[in-house]
C-alpha cells in the first residue's frame, strides 16, 4: 500500500530541491497539483500591476476622468488608454453656412435663386441655380406689319464721366481716355506782365493711326443748330481746332457703310470748316431731326493751346482748367459741361446692314 506524503513534508522537500529553481513555494494552504506544478489559476503577488493613464494636451488624466477637448466637447479618459464618450455641450450655430450662397446680378441689383429678372418692360428672365439668368420670357405681343418702320424717338439721361484733376510734366504727354485726350505740357512761358502761363498740345488720342478717306477742303457754310448745342456759345476751345476726324455712324452704334472710306472722314480745317463739334453729334443727328439714321462722331485735334492759371477753355462736352503752374509742371482739371449726357432707351431693329430702314 502506497501512502502520499502529508503536506508538512511536501513543504519540506519543496524547500530543499525546488529554492533554486522557483521563486517561492506553496503552503500547507496551497498544494502542488498532484504532478508537482504550480496552479495554473494563482497569481504571483510579487510582480506589480501597470496603472494606464489617458493623454491629452500634455496633461494626464486617470479611468474615468473628464478630458475637455473644447469649450463645448466634454469626453472621458477609458480603461485602454483612450478618450471617448464624448458629449456636446453647445447648441449649433446656425449662422455658419456651409455652401456659398449663390447669386445674380442684374443692372446693379441682386437677385436670389428663382426670383424674376426684368430685362425691359417686355422680357422678364428667372436667377438660375449657377447665378445666370435665363428662362426668359416677352410678355409683349408681336408688333404689326410695318410698325418696326418707325424710330423709337426717345432718349434718356445717364451719369457722365466724373471731373479728374492730373499733372502735367514736359516732355511727358499722357493719354486721357474718357475724352480720348492726348495730352501734352510743351512748355511754361511767362507773359511781358511777369504771368506764367502753359503751353498745352491738345489733340485726338489715335490721330496717327485713323484710316479716314481725306476730305476736300472747302467750306459748305452749315453750321450745326445752336438750338440743338446751347453749350457752343462757350465752346472757345473750337476756335483751336486744325484737324477733324469724323465717323459716319448708325444711330444703333455701328460704323456706317457706304460712305467715303469705311464711312470714316479726316478733314483739315483750315479754311475754318464750320459743319463741326469736335464732339458726338448723335442726339442732333438722331433724335432732334427725326430721322434716326447716321450721325457724326467727330474728335479734333486742337494743337498748342495757352492756358494761364486759373483759365478755362472747353468744348460743347467738356472745360480745361488749369489751376497750378510750378516750374514745367501744369495741374489740369477735366470736368463734363453738362453732369448728364443722352444716349437712347430704344430703338427699331428694322435695318439692313448700312442702317436704311425696310
Amino acid at each position: 500500500m502506497t501512502h502520499r506524503p502529508t503536506s508538512s513534508l511536501q513543504a519540506i522537500l519543496c524547500i530543499l530541491f525546488c529554492a533554486p529553481f522557483f521563486a517561492g513555494c506553496p503552503t500547507s494552504d496551497h498544494p502542488l497539483g498532484a504532478a508537482g506544478e504550480r496552479d495554473p489559476g494563482g497569481s504571483d503577488s510579487s510582480v506589480p500591476s501597470e496603472t494606464i493613464t489617458c493623454e491629452q494636451d500634455s496633461q494626464t488624466y486617470q479611468i474615468g476622468d473628464s478630458v475637455a477637448l473644447s469649450a463645448c466637447m466634454t469626453c472621458v479618459c477609458q480603461p485602454d488608454g483612450t478618450i471617448g464618450l464624448c458629449t456636446s455641450a453647445c447648441a449649433p450655430d446656425a449662422s455658419v453656412q456651409t455652401e456659398p450662397v449663390v447669386t445674380c446680378s442684374q443692372g446693379g441689383a441682386t437677385y436670389q435663386i428663382g426670383a424674376s429678372v426684368a430685362l425691359s418692360a417686355c422680357t422678364t428672365c428667372v436667377c438660375q441655380p449657377d447665378g445666370t439668368i435665363g428662362l426668359c420670357t416677352n410678355a409683349c405681343p408681336p408688333q404689326p406689319a410695318g410698325v418696326g418702320a418707325t424710330p423709337c424717338n426717345t432718349y434718356r439721361e445717364v451719369p457722365s464721366v466724373a471731373s479728374e484733376t492730373i499733372r502735367l510734366d514736359c516732355q511727358a504727354p499722357i493719354i486721357y481716355e474718357p475724352y480720348e485726350l492726348r495730352l501734352e505740357l510743351v512748355d511754361v512761358n511767362t507773359d511781358p506782365t511777369g504771368g506764367q502761363y502753359a503751353n498745352i498740345r491738345i489733340d485726338y488720342a489715335y490721330g496717327p493711326t485713323y484710316d479716314g478717306e481725306i476730305a476736300k477742303t472747302e467750306n459748305n457754310g452749315y453750321v450745326p443748330n445752336p438750338g440743338n448745342y446751347p453749350e457752343l456759345a462757350s465752346a472757345d476751345l473750337l476756335t483751336y481746332a486744325q484737324v477733324m476726324y469724323r465717323t459716319h455712324r448708325l444711330c444703333t452704334g455701328e460704323v456706317g457703310c457706304n460712305v467715303w472710306k469705311n464711312g470714316k472722314v479726316v478733314r483739315s480745317l483750315a479754311d475754318r470748316y464750320a459743319n463741326r463739334t469736335c464732339s458726338s453729334r448723335y442726339y442732333e443727328q438722331c433724335f432732334r431731326d427725326g430721322s434716326f439714321d447716321v450721325y457724326y462722331d467727330e474728335r479734333c485735334d486742337f494743337g498748342v493751346v495757352p492756358f494761364r492759371v486759373g483759365e478755362a477753355k472747353s468744348t460743347i462736352e467738356y472745360k480745361i482748367v488749369v489751376g497750378e503752374i510750378s516750374g514745367c509742371s501744369a495741374l489740369l482739371t477735366l470736368s463734363p459741361k453738362n453732369q448728364t449726357v443722352k444716349q437712347p432707351s430704344c430703338w427699331s431693329s428694322t435695318r439692313d446692314q448700312c442702317g436704311i430702314w425696310k
